[in-house]
């Protein structure tokens, strides 16, 4: 039987050379001096998971089922405020199609689609907690971004207050 090559197309082989060279340094280490910034993302998924168990699902999507080398985020914070620490941060995770993003950010996953749903209260004062904590061991204040600061995406934006 004949199977048909099948060509990519041009933003399939451009994302592709891209992953290639951004997953050079993801997994390594960066000293503390390099972090320029917070990133905030939001999973765009049902809001009943858990963390942990949205922790679980990351990786199976990205080490299991795309052969990446980590999960792409440092932080999980469930719709109840359960936080899950995924990497350390001082790993340079791929988090986005940026590499200064990844370089330089620690990234935040909040669980559900805020292009339809406000974060809870409780995700709001486990991720200003968090940030306290982040600043106080670098040392220093971060900006906080939002993955849409990166690339077109909108993630976490439409809903999220980042006055809060």
């Amino acid at each position: 039987m004949h199977v048909p090559e099948v060509q990519a197309t041009s933003e399939e082989v451009v994302e592709t050379e891209y992953e290639e060279a951004s997953q050079n340094k993801v997994g390594q280490t960066r000293e503390y001096d390099t972090i320029s910034y917070l990133v905030i993302h939001h999973t765009a998924t049902r809001d009943d998971l858990t963390a942990s168990q949205m922790k679980l699902s990351m990786r199976r999507t990205y080490i299991d089922n795309r052969w990446g080398t980590v999960i792409p985020t440092h932080f999980i914070i469930d719709k109840r405020g359960n936080l899950e620490r995924v990497n350390p941060i001082n790993k340079i995770v791929w988090a986005t199609l940026n590499d200064i993003a990844n370089a330089e950010g620690i990234h935040i996953e909040l669980v559900w689609d805020f292009n339809k749903h406000q974060p809870t209260d409780d995700q709001y004062n486990t991720l200003n907690s968090l940030i306290n904590r982040i600043e106080h061991e670098v040392w220093w204040y971060l900006p906080i971004k939002c993955h849409g600061d990166f690339q077109p995406k909108n993630c976490p934006w439409i809903n999220f207050d980042f006055s809060r």
